[in-house]
């Protein structure tokens, strides 16, 4: 999104009384695209300061009651306008809602401005090392290399201190060594050496590359192949999916296809990475990788190109490809078994022998099984089927977090929703949400009744954490969900400084720890229903239950340490001892009398009477007493008063046979309450003289 405002309208008289238009200043023509921070704000200083507005983005505004803060108030709103037409939509919808052009420069510095982009620093040493004239005139490429130089020295500015120089050194060693490898080795390794704030040592990096350079190079050099071996692997080009392909080189991609050249700008684009057409650098394979379905089919291509040369193709005209010495010896045990297979099929004589058709109509199964139906030549040690390996390949493992947790209390807070349940709870609940704190992996839990409560929720979780403990949250990470990414929880976030992160669509792994928390949560409410037998339409406190004993026992990600003695560190873990969840308890009865209740022994009988804080204890059973007046005593505040004398109106009196209950006492306090004290005593309450019938009913 993008405005236009006049800042500077000037009107000059000429002798004709003709008026020139306005100047309009809409910003720098240096966008922000959140990869080029520093000289977006080197190009953005220069442009406001030309403007005299430089104090809007250093200095805090004035109070309101200030007579200049509506003029002030006016060029600030330029400044903020000049701001959002200076950077990308995407990044510009990130800060709109922001109040002021010094909030806006400040948040932009937090969320885009890391001096130490030691991944940007590569990228400039990359192109400094492929940077060529080429077609180019010289003014053009002394342009370019004086860009990337001025750009590297913003974030490696000339400096006195030697231990800084020689970090300069090391950077250039480290990058000049990542530049050299392999596209593919390159793309594994990139994103770990270069992820944090400081770049390894060249011979750390060196060790770290090794690692994971099994395949992809190898460490004794391969025997040269013979010219009959060498057209095993002539190159046809690189298709895309099944139906269309993309050929780089004279091919048109796998077998017949016929490349894909409809699009008549793609030839315009151009690579500032690699310098190659048909792209740009945000889709460079060279920079991020090669994606799961290029590798795909490139390995169909390989296959494809097998099968053509061996087949009797002109091997003298082909294109050989560089490989190592495992995929060599794995591609040619792959000619020879597709050899066995044909000579095994052209001696078989029954079904009973092996066949491709009875491979494929036993449903594709492994070796081992097919060798138990019919008969397989043990020279045979795979199949080679590119149908099974289409067909029955996985997804590759998603790399575990580099840092374990964070370095301070809600530095980093997760989030996600769970629900609906089939079942809804007592109150009407089907859903939960939890925060999960990545410092202490202290977790809270709120139920809903609806998706479009989480932005509620939200609100009141920073609320509790901003009073509670006196902090403000800065990354809230969760899925891309639409309960997350509606207006006012990006709102909310963006007026609260909220870095709201997101996974990619169909990608709940990058939400991991939220995605574990819930397994985690619902693993131990579902065992505790489990175990006592408690129906469903009580799983809203089984999960609070759980939540709350996970919060109080160690955790394995903080090396056996206790997430609630993390954030209360004086306080205890439990504030009284915890029960079994569903332990059998007094059951209320609408029917009866809530205040008596009865416990029957084999001896006797145990009668329990309250009344607001006093409790009467009687029965035939002495030893039963006991027990319960030592069981009230341990887990309930109590004082034993003695044997009564007068409990609700009743006096107690004891005799030999047994105890007098009257309730004189109360009848004269009501008698006094009524002023009846003087009345006569009569036998009966009944009217006298009254004729009594019989009811024939």
């Amino acid at each position: 999104m993008s405005f236009d405002i006049s800042s500077d309208v000037t009107t000059v008289t000429t002798p004709t009384t003709e008026i020139s238009a306005p100047k309009v200043v809409l910003g720098t023509t240096v966008k922000l695209n959140g990869t080029n921070y520093l000289l977006w704000a080197h190009a953005f200083r220069i442009f406001i300061g030309a403007q005299n507005k430089l104090n809007h983005l250093l200095a805090s505004p004035p109070l309101t009651t200030d007579p200049t803060y509506s003029s002030w108030l006016s060029s600030d709103y330029c400044v903020m306008t000049w701001l959002l037409n200076s950077m990308e939509a995407q990044i510009s919808s990130s800060v709109m809602f922001l109040t002021t052009a010094k909030e806006m420069w400040d948040s932009l510095k937090i969320m885009y401005g890391n001096e130490k982009n030691v991944s940007r620093v590569f990228e400039i040493y990359e192109r400094l090392f492929a940077l060529k004239q080429g077609d180019r005139s010289v003014p053009e490429f002394f342009g370019e290399l004086k860009g990337l130089i001025d750009e590297l020295e913003m974030h490696q500015p000339a400096v006195a201190d030697a231990a800084t120089l020689l970090g300069y050194r090391r950077d250039l060693a480290v990058s000049k060594f990542l530049s050299g490898l392999h596209p593919t080795l390159q793309s594994q390794v990139r994103g770990q050496i270069l992820g944090g704030d400081t770049v390894p040592s060249l011979t750390a990096t060196f060790s770290r590359v090794m690692q994971v350079s099994t395949g992809v190079t190898s460490t004794t050099a391969p025997s040269p192949p013979s010219v009959h071996q060498s057209a095993m692997f002539s190159s046809r080009g690189r298709g895309r999916g099944r139906g269309r392909g993309r050929g780089r080189d004279s091919g048109g991609g796998r077998g017949s296809f016929s490349g894909r050249h409809d699009d008549s700008d793609r030839g315009s684009r151009q690579c500032s990475h690699c310098g190659r057409t048909n792209h740009v650098s945000e889709k460079c394979w060279e920079k991020f990788g090669r994606p799961q379905w290029a590798q795909v089919a490139d390995a169909e291509s390989t296959r494809s190109s097998i099968s053509a040369t061996t087949s009797g193709g002109p091997a003298a005209t082909a294109t050989t490809v560089q490989i190592s010495q495992a995929d060599y010896e794995r591609l040619r045990q792959l000619e020879l078994s597709q050899n066995s297979h044909s000579a095994t099929h052209a001696s078989s004589s029954g079904p009973s022998n092996w066949d491709d058709d009875w491979f494929r109509r036993l449903g594709h199964h492994s070796l081992q099984k097919l060798r138990s139906v019919v008969s397989v030549q043990p020279s045979i040690s795979s199949l080679g089927c590119e149908s099974c390996e289409l067909g029955k390949h996985h997804r590759a493992t998603f790399q575990s977090r580099v840092d374990k947790c964070s370095s301070f209390a809600f530095e980093l807070v997760h989030s996600d929703v769970w629900g609906p349940y089939r079942v809804p709870s007592v109150q009407g609940y089907r859903y939960f949400i939890i925060f999960v704190d990545d410092f202490s992996r202290m977790t809270w839990l709120y139920l809903l009744k609806e998706r479009s409560e989480v932005s509620r929720v939200i609100e009141y979780f920073y609320n509790e954490i901003k009073t509670q403990f006196s902090t403000s949250i800065c990354i809230l990470r969760t899925d891309n969900d639409l309960e997350y990414m509606k207006s006012d929880v990006s709102k909310f976030c963006a007026l609260n400084g909220i870095i709201h992160q997101t996974s990619c669509s169909h990608t709940s792994q990058q939400n991991g720890v939220a995605e574990r928390k819930h397994r985690h949560i619902l693993d131990v409410a579902r065992t505790l229903m489990i175990h006592m037998n408690i129906p469903k339409y009580l799983w809203s406190d089984a999960v609070l239950t759980a939540n709350y004993l996970i919060n109080r026992m160690p955790s394995s990600v903080l090396d056996g340490l206790i997430p609630f003695n993390c954030l209360y560190p004086d306080k205890k873990q439990f504030s009284v001892i915890p029960r079994d969840f569903g332990s059998t308890c007094f059951v209320q009865d609408l029917t009866s009398d809530h205040s008596v209740f009865l416990r029957r022994t084999t001896t006797g009988l145990v009668i329990l009477a309250v009344y607001v804080d006093d409790i009467l204890l009687t029965g035939s059973d002495s030893v039963a007493l006991a027990e319960t007046k030592e069981y009230l005593n341990r887990h309930f505040i109590t004082k034993d008063m003695g044997k009564p004398k007068y409990f609700l109106g009743i006096e107690v009196a004891y005799q030999k046979h047994g105890l007098l209950l009257s309730q004189r006492k109360y009848v004269l306090d009501l008698l006094e309450e009524t002023d009846l004290l003087g009345c006569k005593p009569a036998s009966t309450p009944m009217e006298a003289n009254v004729d009594l019938w019989r009811d024939e009913n």
